[in-house]
C-alpha cells in the first residue's frame, strides 16, 4: 500500500527483481533489501519518490546503473 514508512527484507533469502509498485510507495522513507538474492534492473520511479531517505540493496545481483536522479 502506498502508506509505507519503512520496508525492511534484509536476509530474507527473496529472489527474483523488484516490482515495478514500488514505485508506488509514496511515502517510503528507507528501503532496505540487502543480502538477498534479488537480480535485475532498478524501477527508475524508485529514484523518484519524493519521502526516500535511504536505500540499501547491498549483496544482491542487480545490474545496470542507478539513475542519475539522485538529488
Amino acid at each position: 500500500p502506498s502508506s509505507s514508512s519503512l520496508c525492511v527484507h534484509a536476509l530474507c533469502r527473496l529472489s527474483g527483481s523488484i516490482s515495478r509498485e514500488v514505485a508506488l510507495l509514496t511515502y517510503l522513507l528507507h528501503l532496505s533489501l540487502s543480502n538477498n538474492r534479488l537480480n535485475g534492473s532498478l524501477e527508475d520511479g524508485l529514484w523518484t519518490l519524493p519521502q526516500l531517505q535511504k536505500v540499501d540493496l547491498i549483496n544482491n545481483s542487480f545490474e545496470g546503473t542507478i539513475a542519475r536522479l539522485l538529488g
